[in-house]
């Protein structure tokens, strides 16, 4: 069959219509992966792996192993899945609050851990999910995924012999969005702040006003507010405990890093915090725990279940103020664009999923559609804004009325 001759080896198609591939030693011979694959493509993301193999060897001055001899090696070092999964995961670059969920998760393979990579089949995988504690979807869709991504690594590998993934089941790795907490009130906010700590009532009030992370909000320092010419923060740190540690990292995603406008009703509460409960120095943090550190989120929720339930929410959890910020936010008008950017997300869909059911806005919009049915009974112009909302650009009530439509459908 024929024969073509790629960067570092060779591949070529065999009367099964597989793909052998080879790859070119240091003393010239080509040696064959001792694995034939489906696709043309597949065997050139094999030979590429197998070519990175070798010029790293080369880098670090080791002999250069062909790729039975390794495949040998390999299948002694990683003989069960759990040593498999262990491998990639610590090779992979993750942040720490990934990684320390990913252990999580890896917990979570067992039933899986002590079998071979190479006897793990649909079959296997299937009677493995069938013993999944049916009350934890979330867990389960995230333990599926990484097991699968763990798998996708294993059947690129030469080291085994998978051909395909394993991980064949329909609709494993979706669950049914959880229920979003109502997006709260100005009245809810007020009354939660006013329960909290002195030295953390601020703390949902930026929240919600402006919608950063918990672990981006408990990394704030002074240097982080501006409140000259105009009043903003800057957000380019996250916190998280790991391991009996505070680690500091970047925020969540590229996009996290940024700097946002705070709305200027809130100037006299900041500099009021700034003059009474911020630690000292620009590097100083604006929010502390009562030992002066971080704010461990687990301290800070003791108070946060008081204060919530004498707001009359006990079903608001701290994450749901980014929400209701975010719909506040759409209400206002804010296009989809800056609100990606004000929440610090990189895709629509991730800011999509914040925005919450607003009863104010389902008032506002239907009697925006009565209004506009008024008009066409009375002859007006189609199309024409609503008297409601006239006061709004174009682009502005556009915004409001596709808002409305989300927060209905959802």
């Amino acid at each position: 069959m024929m024969k073509a001759y790629e960067q570092g080896g060779s591949i070529r198609e065999l009367q099964s219509e597989r793909f052998q591939v080879r790859i070119k030693g240091p003393d010239g011979r080509y040696y064959p992966l001792g694995v034939t694959y489906p696709t043309r493509s597949a065997a050139r993301l094999a030979l590429a792996a197998e070519v990175r193999r070798r010029e790293r060897a080369y880098e670090d001055g080791t002999p250069w192993t062909p790729p039975q001899a390794h495949t040998a090696q390999a299948r002694q070092r990683h003989k069960t899945l759990g040593e498999y999964a262990d491998h990639i995961l610590a090779s992979r670059i993750l942040k720490p609050s990934t990684r320390t969920d990913y252990a999580k998760l890896r917990k979570r393979l067992t039933g899986l851990e002590n079998l071979p990579v190479d006897a793990i089949t649909p079959d296997v995988i299937n009677s493995w999910w069938d013993k999944r504690n049916k009350n934890q979807p979330r867990t389960n869709a995230k333990t599926y995924i990484l097991l699968r991504s763990i798998l996708n690594d294993a059947v690129r590998d030469p080291a085994f012999r998978l051909q395909t993934n394993p991980c064949q089941i329909p609709g494993a790795s979706r669950t049914k969005p959880a229920p979003k907490a109502p997006a709260a009130t100005l009245d809810e906010i007020t009354t939660i702040s006013n329960a909290l700590p002195p030295h953390w009532q601020l703390i949902p009030l930026l929240a919600v006003w402006c919608a950063p992370r918990w672990s981006e909000l408990a990394a704030l320092r002074r240097r982080d507010i501006q409140l000259e010419p105009t009043l903003q923060m800057t957000i380019s740190r996250a916190v998280q405990r790991s391991h009996g540690r505070w680690i500091i990292d970047t925020p969540k995603t590229a996009a996290g890093v940024r700097t946002i406008a705070i709305p200027p009703h809130l100037r006299p509460t900041i500099e009021d915090h700034l003059n009474t409960h911020a630690k000292p120095g620009p590097d100083g943090l604006l929010f502390t725990s009562d030992m002066g550190t971080y704010i461990h989120e687990a301290s800070f929720y003791r108070h946060w279940n008081k204060a919530r339930c004498a707001a009359g929410r006990p079903d608001l959890r701290f994450h749901d103020l980014r929400g209701t910020g975010a719909t506040w936010a759409g209400e206002a008008g804010l296009g989809l664009r800056d609100l990606m950017y004000r929440l610090g997300h990189s895709t629509p869909d991730a800011s999509l999923v914040y925005l919450r059911r607003s009863a104010e806005a389902d008032q506002r919009v239907a009697q925006a559609l009565s209004n506009r049915a008024g008009s066409r009974k009375n002859g007006s112009i189609p199309g024409e804004l609503p008297e409601l909302l006239a006061g709004l650009t174009q682009d502005q009530a556009t915004t409001l009325l596709r808002l409305a439509k989300a927060l209905n459908s959802g």
